[in-house]
């Protein structure tokens, strides 16, 4: 225990020097040093940080995969130190092969500050430099990076990374946003904006190869006690499908592993068919068959 708390105060310590880029490397490396040598005491003495045991369950009916489950020692109660991600953190451990090496932060400096990129030889890659440096498509940066001398030749450049979106004054948009979302939306603004202007084809072209399959009435679940199942829905789906119709007041149960609730609401109930099905498809709703413990009459 106490090499782990002389381990753990030393990699605080790190931290709190490597958390400065402008410090100079010749300040941080001693406390680097002693971070080491006490790491390099504690494997020595007691084996890996991270060292457990990999144990594989029985495997899972619908992926064949098994469950696994980990076993670390309690390192006499260090476990439930607050700082007990930070000192295994200092390890790179292959469970593989039970092998274990310092981090990189223990061999040298990890957090600089970042260095402007200058030129890259990709669309693909300058796309990627603006993303990371404004969170969004800059033409004039991609032009910059590309050696181009317009935006009309950055954009050009790009081309099927992004897409010129009506839906937002033309504005140049990553592929990655464009075609995803809400894409039957944008694929009706693409085909009127295309009617005006074909260049939006490639637009209508990309948008329908992206279009997710429509799903039918049988292809959608649904499990009472959904959150977003009202017992609204839940009546008219009992009046339907039952053929009946009642006047008198249910409450719906519902139970979760975080709790459990109960909700009224007013229905009619009284037989409308004799011919009317008695139990209640399992097409709609797949655990009807136990609405009757979900609904009592109060």
């Amino acid at each position: 225990m106490f090499d782990l708390i002389s381990l753990r105060d030393a990699a605080i310590n790190l931290m709190d020097l490597e958390s400065d880029p402008d410090l100079p490397d010749e300040t941080i490396a001693p406390a680097r040093v002693h971070a080491l040598d006490l790491y390099r005491l504690y494997v020595a003495a007691w084996g890996a940080l991270n060292r457990c045991t990999v144990r594989e369950g029985k495997p899972d009916p619908e992926t064949g995969v098994p469950a696994v489950s980990v076993r670390r020692p309690s390192m006499g109660g260090f476990r439930r130190d607050p700082d007990y991600p930070l000192v295994l953190a200092l390890e790179k451990y292959d469970p593989d092969t039970s092998t274990a090496e310092p981090a990189a932060v223990l061999l040298g400096r990890v957090n600089k500050r970042p260095v402007r990129v200058e030129r890259v030889d990709t669309a693909a890659e300058a796309l990627a430099v603006t993303l990371g440096e404004v969170g969004r498509l800059d033409l004039s940066r991609v032009a910059e990076l590309l050696g181009l001398s317009n935006l009309q030749s950055a954009a050009a450049a790009l081309g099927d990374l992004v897409y010129s979106d009506p839906q937002n004054g033309g504005r140049w948009t990553p592929a990655r946003d464009y075609l995803s979302g809400n894409v039957r939306s944008k694929l009706d603004a693409a085909r009127r904006a295309a009617k005006l202007d074909p260049a939006y084809l490639r637009n209508v072209a990309a948008l329908e190869e992206s279009m997710p399959t429509q799903l039918g009435m049988h292809d959608v679940r649904v499990s009472l006690g959904a959150p977003w199942l009202t017992p609204d829905d839940i009546g008219a789906f009992l009046t339907e499908e039952l053929g009946t119709t009642y006047t008198g007041r249910f409450t719906i149960r519902r139970q979760s592993h975080i709790g459990s609730c109960r909700r009224p609401f007013d229905a009619r109930l009284t037989r409308r068919s004799s011919t009317a099905p008695k139990t209640c498809p399992r097409s709609n709703f797949s655990n009807a068959g136990s609405t009757a413990n979900d609904l009592s009459s109060t």
